[in-house]
């Protein structure tokens, strides 16, 4: 503007000077009067550029300055930012090891964390092969527990029969006791009544013992005492009825297993149990046969030396008691 302010006053100026002063080719004198006031107006034309130019730089020159202080306190700035950046920088350096250092950690974990993995499913596997192993085990137990059951509930039922059994046997066997006892009393009479003939006669003469016609009847009497004993003296098996016992299964808990037994085994069971008694009966009367039942005939040898010194002559009627003595123990065993 002060530019444009200026160059419009010099053009007016020079107007005015052209129309007051004109210019003539005879005289000279005009021509210097112009030289005087055109120095000075460009001189002052000067003056007013350089002053332009000197508020014109003397801006630009401010501007500078402040764009200077603006880029100083934008490098503090930038330098603080920059030492900050530093600092956060060397921050993440320690945490990156850090992180790096976590990270091998976690796959060192990692890789262990598979390999008891692995030995976890084998484990797993392992488990399962053993449960399926037990719960076969289980069910083959549970099959024996009702096979178990089903001889229990037989077991049971031979019990029964078997006492039953035993009953009607204990009373059985007190009528052949009640034999064999009133046979051992008569033969204690029949040894007493025999005893004082015989010590009289051995005295006198060597030792001879007969049979009587009664002692013979009495004997077939036995025989045929036992014969009918030996009859009657089994009871009547009882005969078990066919057992049905229900066996719950292992694999459905309501649902039932019926077994049925046979009635030969009851009677098998019923027959061995019946063994034993007459086992040790036999067994008594072999250790009867083993010593005398006439207590008269061992007490001779003892209390008469006469008898021991004709014990050669008498050997054909010792032989003939012994006979006799050993059928009445085959009766007895018969009994």
């Amino acid at each position: 503007l002060d530019l444009w302010y200026l160059t419009s006053m010099a053009r007016n100026s020079s107007k005015i000077s052209v129309k007051t002063v004109p210019i003539t080719a005879n005289g000279g004198g005009s021509v210097f009067r112009i030289l005087p006031l055109f120095g000075f107006l460009t001189g002052l034309l000067l003056f007013f550029f350089v002053f332009y130019i000197y508020q014109v730089q003397n801006v630009e020159l401010y501007n500078i300055r402040n764009q200077i202080e603006l880029e100083r306190n934008r490098h503090i700035k930038v330098k603080l930012e920059n030492i900050d950046f530093k600092a956060e920088l060397e921050k993440y350096k320690s945490s990156d090891v850090s992180l790096k250092n976590e990270l091998r950690k976690l796959r060192l974990s990692q890789k262990e964390c598979f390999g008891k993995l692995a030995k976890w499913n084998n484990t797993l596997l392992s488990y399962m092969m053993n449960l399926k192993q037990l719960q076969d085990d289980k069910n083959v137990c549970f099959t024996a527990m009702a096979s178990m059951k089903a001889e229990l509930a037989l077991a049971k039922l031979t019990i029964t029969t078997m006492r039953a059994n035993f009953t009607s046997m204990g009373n059985v066997m007190e009528t052949p006791k009640k034999i064999v006892e009133s046979l051992k009393t008569r033969s204690d009479k029949e040894d007493a009544q025999e005893s004082i003939p015989q010590e009289a006669n051995l005295t006198a003469s060597p030792l001879t013992i007969t049979q009587s016609a009664d002692e013979a009847e009495s004997l077939r009497n036995i025989s045929v005492q036992g014969e009918k004993m030996q009859e009657n003296v089994l009871p009547e098996p009882v005969i078990s009825q066919p057992i049905i016992a229900t066996v719950k299964n292992s694999n459905n808990f309501h649902a039932g297993t019926i077994i049925s037994v046979p009635q030969n085994r009851a009677q098998e069971n019923q027959l061995d149990f019946l063994a034993p008694p007459l086992q040790l009966e036999k067994q008594s009367l072999d250790a009867r046969n083993e010593f005398p039942i006439f207590p008269g005939s061992g007490q001779l040898n003892f209390e008469n030396p006469f008898i021991q010194k004709k014990k050669m002559e008498n050997s054909g009627n010792g032989n003939d008691s012994d006979k006799k003595q050993l059928v009445v123990d085959k009766e007895l065993e018969d009994v």
